[in-house]
């Protein structure tokens, strides 16, 4: 079995394991916990061995820390943030990924968007954790979740009222960063597709190299454009064959 394949592999598993834990949380099944208890496990065996197996440890943290907060037991929800990661290398690995999501991904990491999605996510799961134990209309962590949703998307259905100080903060909080946010990625995503349509390609070499001199990059970022590279380079050699 090829390498690409086993990470092909791995993902699904990965994707499976998320969606089990919905499905049994979302049906009430009576192990739910049991097999939160197992989901959680394989994530934090997952994490910690390829922890262990990275060189630089304090640059593996700083850019998968998802990973991490995927195994906080706190919550089953927690589990669904592994997600991100999971969407990022399926982007790396996959045709579909590489050719339409690969390209879009990077011209936002030029943004910073990226960085700017990460602290939000970090945010709208900590920042809120208090009005669990403070708030008399949020018992439990769905609904903490599901005020949080309707905080940040400004729709406010109103059957969760807060009625504390600090709940009022947290809510203007979030409904500031939750409108910057979808703002923010709604442009950058408009000026990158009205610029790919007035723009010719790059040669990817001229890509890379461009992205060399704004940066250094981690592993992560150079696996990403390896496989921009890999897909330029294919684009490229058609191109050469057609002239032919």
């Amino acid at each position: 079995m090829n390498q690409e394949k086993f990470k092909k592999i791995y993902l699904l598993m990965m994707f499976l394991l998320i969606i089990i834990s919905i499905v049994v949380n979302v049906i009430n099944f009576q192990y739910k916990e049991i097999i939160d208890i197992i989901i959680l496990l394989i994530f934090a065996l997952d994490s910690f061995y390829t922890l262990w197996k990275t060189d630089n440890k304090k640059d593996y943290l700083k850019h998968h820390f998802l990973d991490f907060i995927a195994i906080i037991p706190f919550h089953h929800a927690f589990r669904l943030v592994k997600f991100f990661p999971l969407i990022m290398q399926s982007i790396q690995i996959t045709s579909l990924g590489q050719r339409y999501l690969l390209p879009v991904f990077l011209k936002l990491r030029e943004t910073g968007t990226g960085k700017l999605f990460n602290t939000f996510l970090i945010i709208f799961i900590f920042l809120p954790l208090p009005l669990l134990w403070i708030e008399p209309n949020i018992t439990n962590y769905e609904d903490l979740i599901w005020w949080e949703m309707q905080t940040v998307t400004t729709v406010g259905y109103g059957d969760i009222m807060i009625q504390t100080g600090l709940g009022r903060l947290v809510g203007g909080i979030l409904m500031v960063l939750g409108v910057g946010i979808i703002s923010t990625f709604t442009s950058n995503l408009t000026r990158i597709i009205s610029h790919s349509k007035k723009t010719n390609h790059k040669k990817a070499d001229d890509i890379i190299e461009e992205l060399l001199k704004q940066k250094s990059f981690n592993k992560e970022d150079l696996e990403i454009i390896e496989a921009w590279l890999t897909l330029e380079k294919k684009k490229q050699q058609k191109i050469d064959n057609t002239k032919k």
